[in-house]
């Protein structure tokens, strides 16, 4: 758990929890700790999920780097033909007025 968060959210957690008992009404254990723990499953399912996607999003960087320097490339490849050479892009040839 230390290897993920630091000090300040553990013991803002322990302090959640230790709020939580205080505060616990006699008669109504069973309804306030339902809603404790589907508040905590909620927690887990929103943080986990949010960890696994930015885990996947960071592997997988490099593809989003690839398929993004891959359109710079075409287009500058595009502008260098269409400026030095006879041959036309058919998308260089659309008037920009028609294409609104």
């Amino acid at each position: 758990m230390f290897g993920h968060h630091n000090l300040i959210s553990c013991c803002i957690g322990a302090a959640g929890i230790i709020i939580f008992v205080i505060s616990l009404q006699e008669g109504f254990y069973l309804y306030q700790l339902k809603r404790f723990g589907w508040t905590v499953v909620s927690a887990m399912a929103i943080v986990f999920g949010f960890h696994g996607h930015l885990i996947s999003l960071w592997h997988n960087r490099l593809w989003f780097c690839y398929s993004l320097m891959c359109v710079v490339f075409h287009n500058f490849v595009e502008h260098l033909v269409s400026k030095y050479l006879p041959w036309k892009s058919i998308l260089l040839q659309l008037n920009p007025e028609a294409t609104r």
